[in-house]
């Protein structure tokens, strides 16, 4: 049995939250909506179901982004751990890739047939590392002086050279990306 008032809001039109007294109904149920004539389902009722679902469905896009997020973030995360393993790698080898310049330039004064066999073996790893990212920092004698990218061993007066600038390079350094995996050793000159 319905009363006088279900049957007076049968077939009327939701359209705001003062539509229904007492309902608080979210932005996003700001739908028209028509209300037939169920028996049993009041017009009050009906907005706090849609006021229901409107909250479930917001909850839904949050949970939805918070994910998409978490996501992004694990993604970085392992980028990251991925690209310190490979430099801990890369560190590893940078001595052997100096003990085989050294080789390489003792062999050369000694003109030894072993050079081109270990400037082979040499040409190979730094191809390795160039497959992942990696370069050399090869200041030359002149260039200027990179805080960021070389270390000072020692300042030299130098009148030949300008001030602040790079007179001698004792080890050339690596870095991948952004990363100085291992700055250039040098001497600097000042004037």
């Amino acid at each position: 049995m319905t009363s006088k008032s279900d049957r007076k809001h049968a077939g009327a039109v939701l359209q705001h939250d003062s539509d229904v007294a007492g309902a608080s109904v979210p932005a996003a149920a700001h739908e028209e909506v028509t209300v037939t004539n169920t028996p049993g389902v009041s017009v009050i009722e009906l907005a706090a179901a849609q006021a229901e679902a409107a909250e479930w469905k917001e909850r839904a896009a949050r949970a939805q982004a918070e994910f998409e997020n978490t996501r992004k973030r694990l993604a970085a995360q392992q980028e990251e751990a991925l690209g310190r393993a490979t430099d801990r790698v890369i560190e590893g080898l940078l001595p052997v890739v100096d003990d085989l310049d050294l080789a390489i330039a003792h062999g050369q004064e000694a003109g030894s047939d072993l050079c081109a066999g270990l400037s082979a073996i040499r040409e190979k790893i730094l191809a390795a590392f160039a497959r992942e990212g990696v370069e050399v920092i090869d200041p030359q004698e002149g260039d200027p002086f990179d805080h960021d990218t070389q270390s000072a061993m020692q300042v030299v007066q130098r009148d030949d050279l300008p001030d602040q600038s790079v007179a001698q390079v004792f080890q050339k350094g690596y870095h991948r990306g952004a990363r100085v995996i291992r700055p250039a050793m040098v001497i600097v000159s000042k004037s």
